[in-house]
């Protein structure tokens, strides 16, 4: 269950208990009500409240009053959104100094132990009292709802702002900048005592998980015997000791500590990370991470019963992963980027491009690849495009016309990818002097990192004269000549895919930025009848995912791959950076893309064919309302002189019999006729 978990609170009592999730999961910093703000205590009194300090001693947080109130920051080291907030929270330190205001930091509930804490406090130059409310106490008295809550309370103990510290960072999106600051705009209000303007507002973050008594008997879930199996098939993957997820599930405390966080998320549809539209029966998916309804109603039930351990002996046995190394053992060759880039602490980080000579002197096979992430923890994504070295000039590319995504890619990794193995007598040519592009896309999380990523490869065959039954190859439906409008918030566009040859599909990728919504790949036969093959109905841009085929898709040539992309360029999309302007196809984050990877092999290899050639004709929107125009001007067909010369070569590529001209029946095979 990935990234986007958060922490949740509260060492477990000898009393059995249970936790209440929230309904709802605030995603973005929202301004509270008035009678909203009252219910959550604004205007009553703070109670003091025994914690520990670092050194296990006794401390009140009115220990560090200042003479104008107190700040109360809750922080988990592990929180995704709280982590990224930390640099702005050393800021926020000092100007409630400047203004007269103590800061206290608070570990949530046992979720850090002293040493992390130590840690985190130095890292960040923190000067606040760190404080552990192991047992909840302070969260409790401060009715306190996720991890990233600050709450200012003023010099007679009564509560007067709570919230968000500002509303830069969210539940699966960052903004480059804060627009709202909350924290400060309240301190500075009460330093010259004036009404705030907001008083309250919800904490996009990790759910403080409340503790409630329960009533019953034994229960027939528990953690020993179903839950931690759970665990071990949907989450551990990611997060364990050395995973890509900021905190493990793989023991009692962890997985109790955040039960009610985890059944948020996966009610929210965020975790575990998969997209694709449910099917009936069995899933044609081999990647497939989805829950059953059956997993989410055992966690509940679960939770319900006050989250008992049970025998420690029913654990299933530890799942093994390679760590600190590769998995596939040492490559062949390692392509790594040049320099190690500087990840920022905080904002947000625009694409980035490095190029990576192969320096190979011939053609080489490659039956395997492992894309290895430097900086794991902030490391979104990674695209290496395989070009050709005129494309590049002292080290930058130069001929961004040979960057052609209908090529595809030569190698991916997002969080939860795995190396890729090819069948036996399969493999992906790597051409002699290629240069790969390593597109990269960082999120920083509240520390600066250094990353240098790398590629792996295991060859095929060191005969040069070896050819594999069957190549690997990817295409890229892409649509380049797209505009979504200013506050568009349901925009569809889409492209085409004509099957030059008999193929077998293996995998399906949509690929979208950040106003991506929604994806879907269908299949058009040759009779016109059409099948979805894959429908995304909520993109997520924070997970670049590939869905696997258990078992290939035959299409034969002539039929059609249609991709349809839905973008929401509105307001009401949260990771939008500029909703009141159009976007269009770029290069950078803040631009958009429309590309529909499909991995495949053909049914019949011909190895007399250019493994670089790609065997979809690809067709924009634009280019079928041109044939459309010239069928119209040419009695219902379109010859090859009809076009313009430059135009010619694609032609070429969508007249599959060769007959120099498109008739009505390739015309509607096409979608250009209806």
């Amino acid at each position: 269950m990935t990234l986007l978990l958060a922490a949740a609170l509260l060492s477990l009592h000898a009393a059995p208990a249970a936790s209440t999730p929230p309904a709802d999961l605030d995603r973005a910093a929202t301004v509270l009500t008035r009678r909203e703000a009252r219910e959550r205590g604004i205007g009553a009194w703070v109670p003091s409240v025994v914690c520990r300090d670092l050194d296990g001693a006794a401390a009140d947080w009115r220990d560090a009053a200042g003479e104008r109130g107190t700040v109360l920051a809750l922080t988990s080291v592990t929180c995704p959104v709280g982590q990224k907030l930390f640099p702005a929270l050393a800021r926020a330190e000092a100007v409630a100094d400047r203004l007269g205001f103590g800061f206290v930091h608070v570990g949530v509930q046992g979720l850090d132990d002293a040493a992390a804490l130590r840690a985190h406090a130095e890292r960040h130059g923190l000067e606040g009292l760190v404080l552990q409310d192991i047992d909840g106490g302070l969260a409790r008295a401060l009715d306190a709802r996720t991890t990233t809550e600050v709450f200012v309370v003023d010099a007679r103990g009564t509560l007067r702002y709570r919230g968000a510290l500002n509303d830069q960072y969210g539940i699966g999106f960052a903004l480059p900048a804060a627009r709202e600051h909350f924290l400060r705009d309240a301190l500075v209000a009460l330093a010259t005592a004036k009404e705030l303007e907001v008083p309250a507002t919800s904490a996009p973050g990790c759910v403080v998980e409340h503790e409630v008594e329960t009533v019953g008997g034994a229960s027939d879930v528990t953690y020993a015997r179903d839950v931690s199996r759970l665990m071990q098939r949907s989450c551990v993957e990611c997060h364990r000791d050395g995973g890509v997820a900021p905190f493990p599930l793989d023991s009692y405390p962890a997985v109790s500590r955040r039960a009610s966080m985890l059944l948020s998320v996966v009610d929210e549809g965020l975790m575990p990370p998969w997209f694709a539209a449910e099917h009936e029966g069995e899933s044609p998916w081999a990647n497939d991470r989805s829950l059953l309804p059956g997993e989410r109603d055992l966690l509940a039930r679960w939770i319900e019963a006050g989250k008992p351990e049970g025998d420690a002996a029913e654990q299933p046995l530890p799942r093994r992963f390679e760590t600190g190394g590769w998995v596939l053992g040492e490559p062949d060759a390692i392509y790594a980027m040049p320099r190690s880039f500087n990840v920022p602490a905080e904002g947000r980080v625009n694409y980035k491009y490095f190029a990576v000579p192969t320096n190979l002197e011939r053609d080489a096979w490659i039956e395997a690849i492992e894309v290895r992430p430097g900086a794991v923890d902030v490391v979104h994504h990674v695209l290496a495009h395989a070009l050709p070295a005129e494309a590049f000039k002292d080290g930058r590319l130069v001929r961004w016309d040979l960057l052609d995504e209908r090529r595809g890619f030569f190698a991916a990794w997002a969080p939860g990818a795995e190396p890729v193995v090819y069948p036996d007598g399969h493999a992906r040519l790597l051409e002699a002097g290629t240069v790969l592009m390593f597109e990269l896309h960082y999120t920083p999380n509240g520390t600066a990192r250094r990353d240098r990523s790398a590629v792996g490869v295991h060859f095929a065959s060191t005969d040069p004269a070896w050819r594999p039954e069957r190549i690997v190859r990817t295409a890229g439906i892409s649509n380049r000549s797209f505009e979504v409008p200013a506050r568009a918030s349901a925009h569809v566009d889409t492209a085409t895919g004509l099957v030059k040859r008999a193929m077998r599909i293996t995998s399906l990728m949509p690929h979208m930025h950040l106003r991506g919504k929604a994806f879907r790949f269908d299949r058009v036969a040759l009779d016109g009848a059409r099948t979805t093959l894959l429908d995304v109905p909520r993109y997520d841009f924070n997970w670049q995912l590939a869905y696997n085929l258990e078992e290939p898709i035959v299409l034969e040539a002539g039929e059609r791959l249609d991709v349809r992309a839905v973008f929401d360029n509105s307001s009401a999309n949260l990771a939008n950076p500029a909703p009141d302007r159009p976007v269009r196809w770029g290069p950078d984050t803040d631009d958009e893309m429309l590309i529909g990877f499909v991995d495949y092999v053909l049914v019949e290899e011909d190895q007399d064919l250019s493994a670089e050639e790609p065997q979809f004709a690809v067709i924009e929107p634009r280019v079928r309302r041109y044939l459309a125009k010239l069928a119209r001007e040419n009695g219902g067909a379109v010859p090859r002189s009809a076009l313009k010369r430059r135009m010619r070569r694609s032609f070429d590529r969508l007249d599959l019999d060769g007959d120099g001209e498109l008739d009505a029946r390739e015309l509607t095979s096409l979608g250009v006729l209806r």
